[in-house]
């Protein structure tokens, strides 16, 4: 009986192990549910980033030649970027250097006695105009 006794309470033993070990990897308990579940910590708050600014647009050189109906340089003419005040006069040769938006834009060209004109033009080709005489409508004109 002593053996029966021993072999009992070593199998109790063992039995009460196993089912402690049985009831802790079966069923965690609270405090290991929320160690092993808990959400991860919130990042260190930061200063807000600024908005991104829109750039202005890369301005560019437009050239190009303004001339008389005889194909002469007309110096001193103006070639202006519309709806600004950005402006060019032509050299001795009737060359101008115009730095304006990429793209297209609209221009206008004037010359004292001659008909101004509004043109479209791209930045990366040239712009040769010629102006015609002004018609005179409407001025006084001298006769001797």
């Amino acid at each position: 009986m002593k053996h029966f006794a021993a072999s009992f309470l070593l199998l109790v033993a063992s039995l009460s192990a196993t089912s402690a070990f049985a009831q802790e990897s079966d069923a965690p308990q609270a405090q290991d549910l929320t160690a092993r579940f808990a959400p991860a910590p919130l990042p260190e708050p930061t200063a807000p980033e600024a908005a991104p600014t829109v750039a202005a647009p890369a301005l560019v050189d437009l050239t190009g030649y303004v001339l008389d109906e005889q194909k002469r340089p007309l110096r001193g003419a103006t070639v202006l970027l519309k709806g600004t005040t950005n402006a060019a006069s032509t050299d001795a040769n009737g060359h101008y250097v115009l730095q304006v938006p990429a793209g297209i834009n609209i221009l206008r060209y004037d010359y004292m006695g001659r008909e101004g004109q509004e043109l479209s033009a791209s930045n990366f080709l040239p712009v040769t105009v010629m102006l015609a005489p002004a018609s005179g409508k409407g001025r006084a004109t001298k006769r001797p």
